[in-house]
């Protein structure tokens, strides 16, 4: 993976990161099994992150994507 860029809010890694949530392209790596903190519950689930470059993209149930170049499986981890 490159560098973290200077300023997040460059338009192209934002695009892809939206594209990547959308499902229209791929992430680039897939944090799966593991538990986020629901801030709103308190409570911990399990989830999947989708990270495209330096950004998170997406949350989504665990097990529910595999479109990435790398999964990596942080089963019983907290992803903070």
């Amino acid at each position: 993976m490159n560098a973290e860029p200077d300023d997040l809010n460059v338009r192209s890694i934002r695009h892809r990161a939206i594209a990547a949530a959308k499902g229209d392209t791929n992430f680039d790596t897939i944090l799966t099994g593991g538990r986020v903190a629901d801030v709103i519950t308190g409570e911990f689930r399990l989830m999947d992150v989708g990270l495209s470059g330096p950004l998170i993209s997406s949350v989504h149930p665990s097990k529910s994507r595999d479109d990435a170049e790398l999964i990596c499986d942080v089963s019983d981890q907290i992803v903070s």
